[in-house]
């Protein structure tokens, strides 16, 4: 368990803390709702909306600046939704997720997946796997092209490097999904190498 954040109320909190001065928030009751319902707005594919100033705050901190705080967080909240929202505890599981390209890695120089899925794993409940899928060629970059672009970019780009059980479930998760193709490119890699439970999740969209 984390021993900070092992309550929704707590992670709630400590995100607040985190991205906004204490001067400009109203009660810890107020902020809590709110956060809560801005994860409700975005269904069950990703945990909080991209558009919220607060939630790109966190994003930057975790992809870009390698905040501890921030990836702490980022790493507490996935671990209460798949509690929560999968039951992964009573299931043969496999948590992974989308690997760094190379562009990114020459870029950042640290894979901030990676780190999540490593506070992941320190939780003690899940069974993470970040070496199950490699980019079998270059792709370019999403966020510069339009939603075929995009699918097309990512299409058949993935590659599954180790054997897949069929009764085991798998959860892929990202960072951000705009229209999903990259993790929908990635679950349909784990279906054709013969998954059956294959569900994909994003912190923000």
């Amino acid at each position: 368990m984390w021993p900070i954040y092992n309550h929704s109320k707590s992670i709630l909190s400590a995100f607040i803390d985190a991205l906004f001065p204490p001067m400009i928030r109203h009660s810890d009751e107020q902020t809590i709702r709110s956060l809560s319902a801005l994860k409700k707005q975005c269904g069950h594919e990703s945990l909080l909306p991209y558009r919220n100033k607060a939630v790109r705050q966190l994003l930057v901190g975790i992809k870009h600046r390698q905040d501890a705080r921030c990836l702490s967080l980022g790493a507490a909240l996935l671990s209460e939704h798949l509690k929560n929202y999968h039951n992964l505890h009573n299931r043969n599981h496999c948590i992974t997720i989308i690997p760094a390209t190379a562009i990114r890695m020459q870029q950042y120089r640290y894979d901030h997946l990676s780190c999540l899925a490593a506070l992941l794993s320190e939780d003690g409940d899940f069974c993470i796997d970040t070496t199950l899928f490699q980019w079998k060629h270059t792709v370019r970059r999403q966020n510069t092209l339009s939603k075929q672009e995009r699918l097309h970019n990512v299409k058949h780009a993935f590659s599954v490097e180790k054997p897949i059980m069929k009764q085991t479930a798998y959860v892929i998760f990202d960072d951000v999904t705009t229209t999903g193709a990259t993790l929908k490119a990635a679950r349909q890699s784990l279906l054709c190498a013969g998954a059956r439970s294959v569900t994909t999740l994003a912190l923000a969209r």
